[in-house]
């Protein structure tokens, strides 16, 4: 129900701040149980889960029922959050306690209430660290390139280099025959040419391929 309840309240809250990328603190606690005013610490760790639009939570609870591990929650990017703790050792070894409210990660503070698996419950009353230190994930400049910088790009041009000849296709004269005489095209390959990236000479003019067709 805690669960539920927190994704409801994340759904019509407004997110503020600057996601973290890891978050964590040593929090000072008080609480109510039974009447009575209760204390201790509780240290929280946060990692940033994109997919599931907020942070997962791990921790350590150390307070008048014994030291206990946090075993499940989320906190949502709104800071509506829950998660569940277990007693490891004592007399009450195996005691759950759920905690649901809201943190407000900015003043690294938290809001809610606490119920056990006994059956006792009660609210927080004071729950804050002064410690809390906080990563952000690194985000590099990936604005696209302009019209104007990619027109102002220095691309290589390819030339043909000094010593490639160009090919001349000649027509030679074949055998007569009762219509007139037959022509045939023979291609002179040229040396292997080789191609050279490289600006173009100072008084460079363009070559252009010619065609001798001698005379009959």
């Amino acid at each position: 129900q805690a669960k539920e309840e927190a994704a409801s309240n994340a759904a019509s809250s407004v997110e503020s701040g600057r996601r973290f990328e890891t978050y964590s603190g040593d929090y000072d606690l008080t609480y109510q149980d039974g009447g009575e005013v209760m204390k201790g610490q509780m240290s929280i760790q946060l990692t940033n889960n994109p997919q599931l639009n907020g942070y997962t939570i791990t921790g350590v609870n150390v307070d008048e029922d014994g030291s206990s591990n946090v075993i499940d929650g989320f906190v949502h990017y709104t800071g509506e959050a829950w998660w569940v703790d277990e007693v490891e050792s004592g007399q009450d070894k195996g005691l759950r306690v759920i905690s649901a409210g809201k943190f407000d990660l900015e003043n690294n503070n938290f809001e809610g209430t606490w119920k056990a698996s006994s059956g006792r419950g009660g609210n927080y009353i004071k729950f804050d660290s002064t410690n809390a230190t906080k990563t952000f994930e690194s985000s590099a400049d990936a604005s696209p390139q302009t019209l104007q910088e990619m027109l102002n790009t220095d691309i290589p041009t390819v030339y043909g280099a000094s010593d490639a000849e160009i090919p001349v296709v000649s027509a030679v004269q074949d055998v007569e025959a009762a219509n007139g005489p037959i022509v045939s095209a023979v291609a002179v390959p040229p040396p292997q040419a080789t191609a050279v990236a490289s600006a173009p000479p100072l008084n460079a003019t363009p070559v252009i391929p010619s065609v001798y067709v001698p005379k009959p």
